[in-house]
């Protein structure tokens, strides 16, 4: 009977040590030890009446007296804990249990909806624009956040969940078991009260022919049931001990279990806040370190342009310099030549009222007359040779406008790139004021060869050099036809 005890108290008491690899698990812990508790307690006093009912039917043999005939001993009979009992226990624990995933269901579903909701704000968020990119960022991160939060309830309920159908398996398997052991306790109290009934008609028969060695047998008997009854109690005194140190021991259990999920909870807790704020700092030096780079190639490549622009630039204004010291130098000729032509028109004019003059001296002055003449073809050689250096100088003059002109536009086109690398923002309205200014000095027009503006004083300088050209050209035919004139009127003189 002490094997059919401990079998029936084993399995509970295996079934009592937590599982504390779940620290959150704490209300699913406390059911199953009430459920374990009430268990053990209801099987507790069930064993213990079988073990007194088999030891009462053993004592309860017959101990013939010489008047009455056998004594037959009384005792109270307990109601012991019925299956369907334990059936209906263990069918509230599972309803229990499946209340619990129905409420961890609606959990879900309440999530999702919080989760609808939220992706709605982001996207109306998005819709909306302007300022709206850090909002939307502070959303990402309470998302992710929240996200990592579900992540892991999720598995703790799929946690809780697997416990809870071992808890379900192991109930069944308990109630298997107890079934069982009822049917044993059945099958061996049927036994016993065949074996009494045998003994009862063996006591019959032999109770008249040994009555003597009966009595001796029986009060050595009853001294051995006396016996027993007496271990039986010191047994189950030890026994009500050891169950009341058990229960110290589950409770001073209990609180430390407690404590140690309190601690754990903390300290996941603190570990949770620094993982964030890890993350939340590996994310921003992440966006800082691209952002830096960003730049830095930004940087670099306007370095290369701004270099490349200012030797450009450099370039042009010494091209632009020399083709400027020319352009003096030309003007400088220029004005030289306009000075010649002067002189030579006063001297034109000398010369052609002393011809006047000297027509009526003519043969006085015949060989100053021819003097002045060849000094006049020289000096019209030598206007016909300024003539053809004033003409390439125009020409290499007007190549050098369109030149400047060119090099103003390339200028202006390399400034407003520049202007829109610094400012991207303001180049269209400074590219658009450029455009404007090139169309009003240019008239309107790209083309680099038609200038209005300044064009008008170098045409004046051609209308005068052509003018002074043509009565440099004029001049000495006139002079010729002087000279024969003057030939003529000495050969009729």
């Amino acid at each position: 009977m002490s094997s059919v005890h401990s079998s029936s108290c084993g399995p509970s008491t295996e079934l009592v040590q937590p599982n504390t690899s779940h620290p959150h698990s704490k209300n699913q812990v406390n059911a199953k030890r009430n459920f374990l508790n009430e268990q053990h307690q209801h099987q507790q006093p069930t064993a213990t009446t079988a073990a007194t009912t088999t030891h009462a039917n053993l004592s309860t043999k017959p101990s013939p007296s010489p008047a009455n005939g056998p004594v037959r001993t009384s005792k109270k009979q307990q109601k012991p804990l019925t299956p369907e009992e334990i059936q209906q226990l263990l069918q509230s624990k599972i309803g229990q249990l499946d209340a619990e995933q129905h409420l961890e269901q609606e959990e879900e579903k309440e999530m999702a909806k919080a989760i609808k909701s939220a992706s709605k704000e982001i996207h109306q968020l998005i819709t909306e624009g302007g300022a709206g990119s850090d909002a939307i960022h502070q959303k990402y991160m309470d998302l992710f956040q929240d996200y990592k939060k579900l992540e892991r309830n999720l598995a703790k309920l799929k946690r809780k969940y697997e416990q809870a159908n071992k808890d379900k398996d192991s109930g069944k398997s308990e109630l298997s078991k107890v079934t069982g052991q009822k049917q044993k306790i059945e099958t061996l109290c049927r036994q016993l009260q065949q074996e009494n009934k045998r003994i009862k008609e063996e006591s019959k028969r032999l109770s008249h022919t040994e009555q003597a060695k009966r009595e001796e047998l029986t009060s050595k008997f009853e001294t051995t049931i006396w016996e027993i009854k007496s271990k039986m109690e010191e047994d189950n005194e030890e026994k009500r001990r050891r169950f009341e140190d058990t229960e110290l021991l589950k409770d001073k259990f209990a609180t430390f279990i407690e404590q140690y999920e309190i601690r754990e909870r903390h300290f996941q807790a603190v570990i949770k806040s620094r993982q964030l704020e890890l993350q939340l700092a590996e994310v921003k030096l992440e966006q800082q370190k691209h952002l830096l780079q960003q730049e830095e190639l930004k940087v670099d490549s306007m370095k290369a342009q701004l270099a490349s622009f200012i030797k450009t630039e450099a370039e042009l204004r010494q091209q632009l310099n020399t083709y400027v010291d020319k352009f003096k130098q030309v003007e400088d000729t220029l004005t030289k030549s306009n000075e010649l032509f002067a002189k030579f028109r006063s001297e034109m004019q000398q010369m052609t009222k002393k011809t006047q003059k000297l027509e009526k001296e003519h043969a006085t002055v015949q060989a100053k007359c021819d003097r002045s003449s060849r000094s006049l073809i020289e000096m019209a050689e030598t206007v016909q040779k300024s003539q053809k250096s004033l003409e390439s100088s125009v020409a290499s003059k007007q190549k050098l406008e369109n030149l400047c002109r060119a090099l103003q536009v390339e200028r202006n086109n390399l400034r407003a790139r520049l202007f829109k690398y610094e400012n991207p923002d303001e180049s269209g309205i400074e590219h658009t004021k450029d455009s404007e200014l090139t169309d009003i000095m240019y008239g309107g027009s790209n083309n680099t060869s038609t200038v209005s503006i300044p064009a008008a004083p170098n045409n004046h300088c051609n209308n005068d050099t052509s003018s002074s050209s043509s009565s440099g050209r004029t001049s000495p035919t006139t002079g010729r036809d002087e000279e024969k004139g003057d030939s003529g009127g000495g050969q009729n003189s």
